[in-house]
């Protein structure tokens, strides 16, 4: 099977169940789980079925910029849960967001 053929099948049998996953479970990964998820990765890398190793965190990294970035969309069904935005006319430092956090006490 030629290899750009063997990449889709590895990423559309194994990489893309992971990356379903993540933005709900990722956040109850331990280490012990995380390290055999990387550990299978990294096999498949060595064997040929993918063109990178990927690892879990840069993985769970990019679900949560990319959920983020989704419900940031006001025609998204949870973006009336994010907080209100903040105006600020001092410049702070440069943040990903312009929302007013909640404060927890």
């Amino acid at each position: 099977m030629p290899r750009n053929c063997l990449y889709c099948v590895c990423h559309s049998l194994t990489l893309s169940r992971i990356e379903y996953m993540l933005p709900v479970w990722g956040v109850y990964l331990n280490a012990e789980l995380t390290g055999q998820i990387n550990s299978f990765l990294r096999r498949c890398f060595k064997y040929g079925f993918c063109n990178a190793v990927a690892k879990v965190e840069q993985l769970l990294e990019i679900s949560d910029q990319k959920m983020f970035s989704a419900i940031q969309n006001p025609e998204h069904c949870i973006h009336t849960l994010l907080p209100l935005s903040k105006d600020s006319d001092r410049s702070l430092r440069p943040r990903d967001h312009n929302y007013q956090l909640p404060v927890v006490t």
